[in-house]
């Protein structure tokens, strides 16, 4: 855990005519980054590369439209009923040919439905404006007539869309007429309205303009207008019906197909994977070779799975991580090897970068300080129950697996908040227990002072796995001489325990400032004792500029290392503040009489608590992570593993 999986770099080299066979099974084999062979290697043995281009732009396009009916049929069956949906491990690859039949034959289905769903809505709508029709103007249809027969008025039914409605009654302002707004139908303004005659044309021109759909005058439909209402509203109830259920046949549809298309999509890109291997490797007339990283672990099963497949008719070569950085420069990449269980953690070192090949993990160490210091801030038994019981929900319900690692992350602080409220004797803001250890608001200083101790552990530990990655890179400059390295600690160790001797009223030895000097003079002249390590010779202006900045670097450091350690004070500050805030919301609760109302504030701010100050807390703890922790030792400087087998997790 401690440190990334081990990688070797391996080249195979196979006739060019099992290129395909070759590339499908090290795609199968997932756990194979792929190293470009050109530069001096390909000139000496005479490699070209072939582009896989056009092929790849196909295989592109075809995503574009798996990922179109995708997203369509997500809407159709709704993200919960979605995120339930996963590719059996059984699915076989489809081939390369039933691929776009595939796609074409989901489209044209999908396309069906949509059509008689679209055609069925339609003829609703028309019964639906029918009905409206025949109910409310039965009883005016031999008026309406009489009135539509004038020479001097017009009459006109129909539908303005809800968008146009405002400008249609605004443009008919300045023109004698009388509007009214029978109903709502499909975002439609179903109107009847009258003008005179000698304004006809511009009428038409306005209602032209809002794209006004005429539906004719009610006594146009015929006399028998009671036949005609239950013909139409029986038509619109079995329309209805039919209606939901093509939506419900619709979305068992979209389920259905969301799981194959999530196959084709996995097709998809083991292809391009596929096509992506095949354009870094190199060829000759007769042979073709890979070149790639892969897991130390995993190289024997590699070998066996191509010379299997190439009935050993291959030259399989394997070299170290080291051997290859000194011989060929190349930077291998940096694949984590941690439980599954601290993965979330995981997650949050790799927002802040990686770590180098050889370079300590620090996944587990993270883990462990960032559960500690977010219980601490905000230990309560009732608040560290609720989180926990939130992230053990995530965890059963299949609904939520997408949130798997928030669920682990809930669960973990839960309960870290859990403990320190069963130390510090807190279940919901009550100091109903007997604290194992004690009551922050009573012990205030000893709190703070607790958590100055453990800023200056945490850094301490920083600036040691700072000295083992320099070891590990027998980087021996900065081990001995850096500010984040031996000197380093030994400096920072020195100011800690002149500050205590400052503070607790002790004298120091008298040898003491031998020590700290030594280590500051170490720092100083890092650069020039570093050519003790090394054969590069610095020019002397190079030299003079180091010392410069030596001394710099050192006044820094003596900021840098009280303000990080200072810092880890927001630790205590945050543990009274969760005791303190818990008594702002009993003092409100006690102001009410009434029983009811109290208790329903204690509700109330029980769950701002756990809401607002459990991610304030949250972020506070990562901050000190980030800032206080990894800033001693993470360089970031290195590249994850990007495996071919990166397309079994694409979806």
């Amino acid at each position: 855990m401690l440190i990334s999986q081990r990688m070797k770099k391996v080249d195979i080299l196979i006739v060019k005519k099992m290129a395909d066979i070759v590339a499908e099974e090290i795609v199968k084999f997932g756990d194979f980054e792929a190293i470009e062979v050109s530069g001096e290697k390909a000139k000496r043995y005479l490699l070209t590369k072939e582009s896989e281009d056009v092929y790849i732009h196909q295989l592109m396009e075809l995503e574009k439209r798996v990922n179109y009916l995708m997203a369509s049929f997500s809407k159709i069956a709704g993200s919960f009923q979605t995120a339930s949906i996963s590719v059996s491990k059984d699915m076989n690859l489809l081939r390369e040919d039933e691929i776009e039949e595939n796609i074409k034959s989901i489209g044209n289905e999908m396309l069906k439905y949509y059509k008689e769903m679209e055609n069925l809505k339609k003829e609703n709508e028309d019964l639906e404006i029918k009905i409206t029709k025949l109910n409310f103007f039965s009883s005016y249809k031999e008026g309406l007539k009489k009135i539509n027969d004038l020479e001097h008025f017009s009459l006109w039914f129909g539908a303005i869309p809800v968008t146009n409605y405002d400008g249609f009654v605004s443009a008919m302002q300045g023109i004698p007429s009388t509007i009214y707004s029978v109903k709502v139908i499909n975002n439609n303004h179903i109107i009847l309205f009258s003008a005179a005659s000698s304004v006809r044309d511009k009428v038409e021109q306005i209602l032209k303009n809002v794209y006004f759909k005429d539906y004719g005058l009610p006594y146009e439909a015929g006399k028998d207008e009671k036949s005609q209402l239950i013909h139409y509203a029986f038509q619109l109830s079995t329309n209805l019906d039919q209606e939901l259920w093509m939506e419900k046949k619709l979305t068992d549809m979209a389920l259905k197909n969301l799981a194959v298309l999530q196959n084709i999509k996995k097709s998809i890109r083991f292809y391009m994977s596929r096509l992506h291997l095949k354009e870094e490797m190199a060829f000759t007339g007769m042979a073709c070779l890979f070149s790639g990283w892969v897991p130390a672990s995993q190289v024997k099963k590699l070998r066996e799975n191509i010379e299997r497949i190439t009935e050993n008719k291959c030259v399989f070569l394997e070299q170290s991580a080291s051997e290859v950085i000194m011989q060929e420069g190349l930077t291998p990449p940096t694949k984590l090897s941690n439980p599954r269980i601290l993965r979330p953690f995981e997650r949050l070192v790799s927002i802040f970068g990686i770590p180098g090949y050889s370079e300590i993990d620090p996944t587990i160490i993270a883990a462990i300080s960032y559960v500690i210091m977010y219980g601490a801030m905000f230990g309560d038994i009732g608040h560290g129950l609720a989180i926990a019981f939130v992230g053990i929900l995530i965890l059963l319900i299949k609904k939520f697996k997408a949130f798997k690692n928030f669920g682990i992350l809930f669960l973990f602080i839960g309960i870290s908040s859990a403990v320190f409220g069963l130390l510090y004797g807190e279940i919901f803001g009550y100091d109903i227990l007997r604290p194992i250890w004690l009551r922050p608001l009573s012990h205030i200083m000893d709190i703070l002072t607790i958590a100055i101790i453990f800023g200056a552990f945490m850094i301490s530990l920083g600036i040691i796995i700072s000295t083992i990655n320099n070891f590990m890179e027998k980087n021996f400059a900065g081990l001995f001489f850096s500010v984040h390295g031996v000197a380093g600690l030994v400096f920072y160790w020195s100011l800690l325990y002149l500050g205590y001797s400052v503070l607790s009223k002790k004298g120091l030895p008298s040898y003491f400032w031998l020590i700290p000097s030594f280590a500051v003079l170490l720092i100083i002249f890092e650069k020039k004792l570093e050519r003790l390590f090394s054969s590069r010779k610095a020019e002397q202006e190079e030299e003079n500029t180091g010392v410069f900045f030596g001394f710099m670097e050192v006044f820094e450091s003596s900021l840098s290392f009280l303000s990080n350690t200072v810092s880890f004070m927001r630790v205590g500050a945050f543990v009274l503040n969760h005791s303190a805030l818990m008594s702002v919301v009993f003092i409100i609760s006690s102001m009410s009489k009434n029983p009811i109302i109290r208790w329903f504030i204690i509700l109330l701010g029980n769950i701002i608590v756990i809401g607002f100050e459990g991610f304030i807390v949250a972020i506070q703890a990562l901050r000190l992570e980030y800032y206080e922790f990894f800033s001693k030792f993470f360089k970031t400087s290195g590249r994850s593993f990007e495996g071919l087998g990166i397309y079994k997790n694409q979806s």
